[in-house]
């Protein structure tokens, strides 16, 4: 009886342990953290998701964001909503459609953003001894 528990136990720990961990290298949830951070300006968070080379571009938004972006934002009824729409899996890259709804979206230098609906793309790479990292985001239609 004693062996069997303690092998139940060890079953549930390990289980615990594998779904725990496998939240941070998911693709599907990597990409989906990401967006929806970069959609509400969270930058801090998205960055940490992100390859070098996509913060650059993270670091590209943030100073092309105004005050009148932010108020838009923080006047919104909905928080952003992110949803995996379709998945193309490689050895160390991903392809990731998704769907977001309430985002703040702004269409060109200058203007003032909006809440809307979008589709996005994300390639995301594995690297070494790392994550998967998001490393292009592009809107599609």
């Amino acid at each position: 009886m004693f062996l069997m528990s303690r092998n139940l136990l060890f079953f549930l720990l390990a289980f615990v342990f594998a779904t725990s961990c496998s939240r941070d290298s998911d693709p599907e949830q990597i990409a989906e953290r990401f967006l929806a951070s970069y959609l509400d300006c969270d930058f801090s968070r998205a960055t940490k998701l992100a390859t070098e080379e996509m913060k650059d571009a993270i670091s590209w938004r943030v100073s092309n964001l105004t005050q009148a972006d932010l108020d838009v934002l923080n006047e919104r009824e909905m928080p952003v909503e992110v949803e995996v729409d379709d998945v193309e899996s490689f050895a160390d890259s991903c392809v990731v459609t998704l769907k977001a709804s309430n985002a703040l979206l702004a269409d060109s230098i200058g203007s003032t953003a909006r809440v809307g609906d979008a589709r996005f793309r994300m390639i995301l790479r594995k690297e070494k001894g790392s994550n998967w990292k998001v490393a292009t985001l592009v809107p599609i239609s």
